[in-house]
């Protein structure tokens, strides 16, 4: 579809939420890791914990929340909704992560409240009714325009069910196949996954699904063979990403930016990675 809103160096501000809905979650899993040491390394008595407040590790932590609280203002201040929904869904995967993981004992309670003070944080410095406003104006018996084009990216790949138009031709299929609003052409389906199918056919899809399929199962035996704090939450972080933004490709197409499109696939190597071997005890 032509036109664009710019934010920061991308041309829609969605594209942007994007590659922050990937980079925030890996600051969050950065930030926790460093709770979790603290939490385990350093002594309960208070005068423990003043000492530590002076030591570098406390001065990373610090560094590391500000830094996440800055990403998650940007994050909500471009104001698209798909990138709104999404980081509250991030937030809440890294919250029950955050629940589930005890080993980390008092940082887990340390942690759960930072995250529920960054949500108030950003919400009240971008405005809870200006969020609320943005998301009423939504027109959302048309999905936000959405639904014609989700139509149209659904016939398109009827037309062609085995092999699609061919990957990057979707812009041109819809010169001869789009039916929905003729005032503008939609270059892109608004939703990656039904683009794909589009433009791969079942050729594409099925390898797709059972690449995603292997994908998940690798990742969650990966996490479950994690030996370090800080690689753990890494991990967690580049997970809740992934999921982020697999959640915003619903209604986008933020991973056909060259940008976020690297910045995907370091997450997947983040989350991929083999954790080396635990170490034996004689």
């Amino acid at each position: 579809m032509d036109g664009g809103s710019p934010y920061g160096p991308f041309v829609n501000k969605n594209h942007f939420a994007g590659w922050m809905l990937m980079a925030l979650p890996v600051a969050l899993g950065l930030l926790i890791g460093s709770i979790a040491r603290a939490a385990r390394d350093v002594r309960r008595s208070w005068r423990d914990r003043l000492i530590w407040l002076s030591s570098a590790d406390a001065s990373h932590l610090v560094l590391y929340a500000g830094s996440a609280m800055v990403m998650a203002l940007a994050l909500v201040l471009t104001m698209s909704r798909s990138g709104v929904a999404a980081f509250a869904v991030s937030i809440a995967i890294t919250g029950a992560f955050v629940a589930r993981r005890r080993r980390i004992g008092s940082g887990a309670t340390m942690a759960l409240t930072y995250l529920a003070f960054l949500i108030i944080v950003v919400v009240a410095w971008a405005g809870a009714d200006v969020i609320a406003s943005r998301f009423s104006e939504t027109e959302w018996s048309e999905l936000n325009a959405r639904r014609g084009a989700w139509t149209d990216a659904l016939d398109i790949r009827a037309r062609f069910p085995l092999a699609g138009t061919g990957l990057n031709t979707y812009g041109t299929a819809t010169v001869v196949y789009q039916q929905h609003d003729r005032s503008r052409r939609y270059t892109e389906a608004h939703n990656d996954y039904l683009q794909l199918a589009a433009e791969g056919g079942w050729l594409l899809m099925v390898p797709a699904f059972l690449s995603a399929v292997v994908f998940v199962l690798a990742v969650r035996r990966r996490l479950a063979d994690e030996t370090s704090v800080t690689a753990y939450w890494l991990r967690v972080g580049a997970i809740t990403g992934i999921a982020a933004i697999g959640l915003q490709e619903t209604v986008e197409f933020s991973l056909q930016m060259p940008g976020n499109a690297v910045l995907f696939a370091a997450l997947c190597g983040i989350a991929l990675h083999k954790a080396p071997p635990r170490r034996r005890t004689l």
